[in-house]
């Protein structure tokens, strides 16, 4: 549904990044010090930062692919979606 809603709508992916309190919790659950009263921003390890960053880059391509290779191949002409039945009988 989600493929097809992007793909109709040619709506964009949006990418984002975790929520800072679900990373938090995971970490927590993972054995790492509890530090009340800090409060973090952004990332500790740049070279996380980097490489989520390249992820997201890459899925964004992916995704503009499947794009253009889908609209290279869609039916075109008057007849599209449900209108381009055949009209024979299953």
């Amino acid at each position: 549904m989600l493929c097809w809603h992007l793909l109709t709508k040619q709506a964009g992916l949006r990418l984002s990044t975790p929520e800072p309190h679900k990373i938090r919790k995971l970490e927590l659950l993972g054995g790492a010090p509890q530090a009340r009263g800090v409060r973090r921003t952004g990332y500790r390890n740049a070279e996380v930062a980097s490489q989520e960053r390249a992820i997201a880059a890459q899925a964004e391509a992916s995704y503009a692919r499947l794009v253009a290779d889908w609209k290279a191949t869609r039916p075109s002409g008057k007849n599209k979606g449900a209108g381009a039945t055949t009209g024979t009988r299953i």
